[in-house]
């Protein structure tokens, strides 16, 4: 199946991907939001799956499937591409210019 350190990577990215508004400038994390967009309009998809599974194949559906969840694909990557990049911007913003939580990579 899958190289194991790529399968690392990927997760290691999505937790950090995730996590961003806690330790990265919300303004990196707009950038970031962007630049995911931009991969999926360009490449139809995220790179990291496609080298993973050759084919555009949802990580998050691989994973939870491995952990024994039964998901629909179609409603996660939904979800996934239309509302999560605008959650994770959210709670940056609620965090840092709310809050007034500093992040610990700022500018």
């Amino acid at each position: 199946m899958a190289n194991r350190l790529l399968i690392f990577v990927h997760f290691l990215i999505v937790v950090l991907a995730y996590s961003s508004p806690f330790w990265l400038d919300w303004r990196l994390v707009v950038a970031g939001v962007a630049l995911n967009w931009l991969q999926i309009a360009i490449f139809g998809g995220c790179v990291l799956s496609i080298l993973q599974f050759k084919e555009n194949r949802s990580f998050h559906v691989w994973y939870l499937k491995q952990l024994g969840f039964r998901i629909n694909p179609i409603k996660l990557d939904n979800f996934l591409r239309r509302y999560m990049p605008f959650i994770v911007i959210a709670i940056a913003l609620l965090v840092q210019l709310v809050w007034q939580i500093k992040p610990l990579v700022s500018f």
